[in-house]
């Protein structure tokens, strides 16, 4: 799914998984999609009033590159979870990008700037505003499979770890699930 269209678009509960160039280009809204083990996730370019939040970046060599954002419209990235990225936000523009409170599977702000390439790598770059982030973004109770005779991958769960949302995927078709969750706080 490489997109590029002059008109806005919204991405939603998606899934986009080992691609070698550019995911998505970005242009509009993308919201609830999960993004893994990509070369690039999300590529931003010249549009009005990008959004994009209630993400999962994970594993990817960059999750968001921008190549564009405009100072009227900055970019608004918050409340995504990036983890296990080489590069969780790679600002290629001059302009700030704000991020806040995301989710970075880490209290630890030099990991998270670890994981973060603008101005204070290249001067020549736009700063990227982390803080605030989100310092508590782990599951709050145990997951597991209870009875699984038949399947050894009986489904799989996103994103990892969670705050108040979360997606089942059943690994093939079934005519009954049992879902038991036991959380702990």
């Amino acid at each position: 799914f490489y997109s590029y269209s002059p008109q806005p678009s919204l991405i939603d509960h998606c899934y986009f998984e080992k691609y070698k160039d550019v995911a998505v280009v970005m242009n509009g809204t993308i919201t609830n999609t999960e993004f893994a083990d990509n070369s690039t996730a999300v590529a931003t370019m010249d549009y009005d009033s990008p959004l994009m939040q209630g993400n999962y970046f994970h594993d990817n060599s960059a999750g968001i590159s921008t190549y564009y954002t405009s100072s009227n419209n900055p970019l608004s990235i918050s409340n995504n979870t990036l983890c296990n990225n080489i590069s969780g936000i790679n600002n290629r523009t001059a302009a700030k990008v704000y991020a806040y409170n995301n989710c970075w599977c880490t209290n630890d702000s030099a990991m998270i700037a670890a994981t973060v390439f603008d101005y204070w790598n290249d001067f020549s770059k736009g700063e990227v505003k982390f803080v605030p982030f989100t310092q508590n973004c782990a599951l709050s109770g145990d997951v597991g499979i209870i009875s699984n005779s038949e399947h050894i991958n009986l489904f799989s769960l996103f994103p990892n770890p969670a705050t108040n949302h979360l997606t089942i995927q059943l690994a093939s078709p079934t005519h009954e699930t049992v879902l038991e969750v036991d959380s702990t706080e």
